[in-house]
């Protein structure tokens, strides 16, 4: 249950790693923006892809995309399979094993 967990995890983390990218891009950018509001409440427009108007998720993808290529959209990848992986596995080890004991009859 273990390895099946760590690996379930694993494929689950770089099928998904993509619209991750997505995610913490665009909280980065509501970061910084807020931040520069806080410095100069006249800023400017967002810069970057928020500026263009690529809100969806599919117009975000393509645009990292054609920016960055395929590597844009798995940066970070083994990190998060570093993290995802054991997570998982224990997870799922946890579960295997608490419903064993539940079961078990005396």
């Amino acid at each position: 249950a273990f390895l099946g967990g760590a690996g379930a995890g694993a494929v689950a983390a770089a099928l998904t790693t993509p619209f991750d990218v997505v995610k913490t891009r665009a909280q980065v950018a509501d970061e910084l923006q807020a931040s520069a509001k806080a410095c100069d409440p006249d800023c400017a427009a967002p810069r970057g892809r928020a500026a263009r108007g690529a809100s969806s998720m599919a117009a975000q993808l393509q645009s990292i995309y054609a920016e960055e290529g395929a590597a844009g959209l798995w940066r970070g990848n083994a990190t998060r399979m570093l993290k995802v992986a054991p997570a998982c596995a224990i997870m799922i080890s946890s579960y295997e094993l608490g419903k064993q004991l539940l079961t078990e009859e005396c």
